[in-house]
């Protein structure tokens, strides 16, 4: 029995992974600015026009193809009986209902719509080199109204100036549950993004009933950009994200904060929060900042009063470092901490101390931030890299001509 125990034990571990991460050595600052300079060269280098070439040139293409576009009758037609079912008048009130399902057809560029037992709103036309470029989109599920409410802004008879008058617009939006669309070219999968989404919304001003979540995907070419959970209520806020290129994670975020947000009727206090607030950003899955702050303690903090000298502001650091954590791990392993300071400018009229944040490596050295540790001089690779895709975003956006030039 004891020799099955183990054995189970064994498959267990292995089920649920759990060797041990594999760390790296501790690095000194001047290497860990050279680690850094590395995976952030490379992350932008991945992130570069060259990269998503096809996708851009489908842009560039479909952006002159359908630049003297011009609806026909049909389509025009089409949108005018959908302007008279959303727009209806009631007591004096226009009534604007969009309920995005009601989107349905076929509209091709240069030729006609086409509404006939259409189940998907769809997009088709040709590029200049004769290549079919389709794109459809299909809304189901839809069960969230927003409401939006206009009034009449008027003097009275008194001359006063009064804000909220007369109701003049309503607006209810119907927010799809489910959003999905596909891009073709010339035959094959160019795009397809998936929205999500489950709101409670009261109105168009922020309420405490208010409540949010969405997830969304978006794939081009190599890419894939994805929220996997974005969620807001008066005691959640949280959001994952991320851009892979391939099977590569380029950049990922997480923010997490739990707490309660408080208020009185429609007028909430976005600060009025309690609990803690835990953050990460990783880039390659080689380095990570990982971080939490104590929203209550920060918000106590802020209501004291300390004296500008430098006691006060060193007791500001030594409290500011029990609040805020913040640590960067290179290979999973720490490698340097966010710290305050407190220092004396002295090249002014009045000389005053202040605290400025610096990051603190293991080996006891700092430096503070940005300007000592975040330099030109210190990450070359980086500023390269940067300079390089800027240029090409920058030829993209301007056009095919810039592009050559890029070239």
């Amino acid at each position: 029995m004891k020799k099955v125990f183990m054995l189970l034990a064994a498959v267990a571990c292995i089920a649920v992974s759990c060797k041990k991460e594999v760390k790296g050595p501790v690095l000194t600052p001047d290497q860990n600015k050279t680690t850094l300079d590395e995976t952030m060269s490379k992350a932008v280098e991945l992130l570069e026009v060259e990269n998503w070439q096809e996708t851009a040139d489908l842009i560039t293409a479909s952006a002159v193809a359908l630049e003297n576009v011009e609806p026909d009758q049909s389509v025009k037609s089409w949108i005018e009986g959908i302007e008279d079912s959303w727009m209806k008048e009631e007591g004096g009130v226009t009534v604007t209902t969009i309920n995005l399902e009601d989107l349905k057809g076929a509209l091709t560029a240069g030729d006609s719509l086409s509404v006939a037992s259409a189940n998907d709103l769809s997009l088709s036309y040709n590029l200049e080199d004769g290549s079919a470029v389709v794109a459809k989109m299909n809304v189901k599920n839809s069960k969230t109204t927003l409401l939006t409410d206009e009034y009449y802004t008027y003097y009275d008879a008194e001359g006063k100036y009064v804000e909220e008058g007369i109701l003049r617009d309503q607006t209810y939006l119907i927010v799809p549950a489910l959003l999905e669309a596909n891009v073709t070219a010339a035959g094959k999968k160019a795009a397809n993004v998936k929205i999500t989404t489950d709101l409670s919304i009261a109105g168009d001003v922020p309420a405490i009933t208010d409540k949010m979540s969405a997830t969304a995907t978006v794939s081009a070419g190599s890419y894939t950009f994805a929220v996997t959970r974005a969620k807001y209520s008066n005691t959640e806020v949280a959001l994952d994200a991320s851009i892979k290129y391939g099977k590569t994670t380029v950049v990922a975020a997480k923010f997490e904060a739990k707490g309660k947000i408080e208020g009185e009727g429609q007028e909430i206090d976005p600060f009025s929060s309690t609990g803690k607030v835990n953050a990460s950003f990783s880039v390659l899955d080689n380095v990570v900042l990982k971080g939490s702050l104590d929203w209550t303690a920060y918000m106590e903090l802020s209501k004291q009063e300390f004296e500008s000298t430098e006691e006060g502001v060193k007791a500001v650091c030594a409290a500011l470092e029990k609040i805020v954590n913040l640590t960067l791990y290179i290979q999973n392993t720490a490698q340097a901490k966010l710290g305050f300071e407190a220092i004396e400018y002295t090249d002014v009229e009045e000389p005053y101390w202040a605290w400025i944040p610096v990051v603190r490596f293991e080996d006891g050295s700092q430096y503070a931030l940005p300007e000592e540790f975040f330099n030109p001089e210190g990450f070359p690779k980086t500023m390269e890299a940067v300079e390089k895709a800027l240029g090409e975003l920058q030829a993209f956006l301007g056009g095919p001509e810039a592009e050559e030039l890029e070239k």
